[in-house]
């Protein structure tokens, strides 16, 4: 993540400032960065980063959690906690492609458009899965110390 965040400050300026074409598909569109004026650019790109950081920061919560889970701790509280944040960040990631794509549209086209994507639906079903899984390891969680009690 370090390399591709330095790659990115080394790059991105470089295709802003020099004006030759360089052109990428976002979402199915094809968008030409030498054409775009700085402040889209920016716009877009910084859209784009922020949506990605809480993909990553998803990516990282889930791999604690595994660690979490294979070290035997199924029912603590920080899983619980974790499988919680996960679904928050992939819904966060679902509306924010969302939105991105709207302003994509509004940015390069000059039209508002709204259109449903496969990535909306992949990343708001997982995001109410691990909403879900964490309501379940919560009531498993209480039923747990309920029944070590009563031994």
């Amino acid at each position: 993540m370090i390399v591709a965040l330095v790659a990115g400050f080394i790059t991105i300026p470089l295709l802003l400032f020099t004006n030759q074409p360089y052109t990428m598909s976002l979402f199915g569109n094809q968008i030409d960065i030498g054409e775009l004026s700085i402040g889209k650019s920016i716009t877009v790109i910084t859209l784009l980063g922020l949506v990605l950081y809480f993909y990553f920061r998803a990516i990282q919560v889930m791999r604690n959690t595994v660690k979490e889970l294979v070290d035997g701790h199924y029912f603590s509280e920080s899983v619980i906690t974790n499988f919680k944040k996960m679904g928050t960040l992939f819904l966060i990631c679902g509306i924010g492609f969302f939105v991105v794509n709207i302003i994509l549209k509004l940015l390069l086209e000059n039209r508002l458009s709204f259109g449903l994507d496969f990535s909306l639906f992949l990343f708001v079903i997982t995001g109410l899965f691990f909403l879900f899984l964490s309501e379940v390891f919560k009531v498993a969680k209480d039923a747990t110390e309920e029944n070590n009690l009563t031994i």
